[in-house]
């Protein structure tokens, strides 16, 4: 699934940020920087955006786990089963997984929502797109001297990974 979300939004971000260093006149170091970390906020976008589906959108621009309604497997689904099957927990975890094979209008979404949330799974996939955005500022911070543009990278960084409602 992190390959999809590299390739749906990582890459074209990474590719814009650093063709934007190239023709900025950027480092080596601070070309690999920006696209890595432009890669991981299109990952966190991604991430985040899986979460934002099961959770409901407060604006009501999507329907609420319009994801599951249409059967796609997403990061909190698979963190889910993840953690069911090092929880022991078998029994759930064929349900949910079962759940993808039955037809659409059989789907037992809610149940669905209310099991990967349990789980821990949205925590998990908010961690992880935190963490990665991180990480990769780190590079950022070592190789971008400090200036106003470079803050706005990070606020944009913060933006992407806090704003639950976009």
């Amino acid at each position: 699934l992190l390959c999809c979300h590299r390739l749906k939004s990582g890459l074209p971000a990474s590719v814009c940020a650093r063709t934007g260093a190239v023709l900025g006149g950027a480092t080596p170091a601070q070309e690999a920087a920006l696209g890595d970390y432009f890669l991981a906020l299109g990952l966190a976008f991604q991430l985040l955006d899986d979460v934002i589906n099961l959770q409901g959108f407060g604006k009501s621009l999507k329907t609420k786990a319009e994801d599951l309604i249409e059967g796609k497997v997403t990061a909190p689904v698979i963190r889910a089963l993840m953690a069911l099957g090092a929880a022991g927990d078998a029994e759930r975890q064929r349900w949910l997984w079962g759940q993808f094979g039955v037809p659409d209008s059989e789907r037992e979404v809610g149940a669905m929502v209310d099991l990967i949330e349990a789980t821990g799974a949205f925590e998990t996939c908010i961690g992880e797109a935190h963490s990665m955005v991180d990480a990769a500022w780190l590079k950022v911070d070592a190789a971008v001297p400090d200036s106003f543009a470079k803050v706005c990278l990070r606020a944009f960084g913060w933006f992407v990974c806090k704003v639950r409602d976009y």
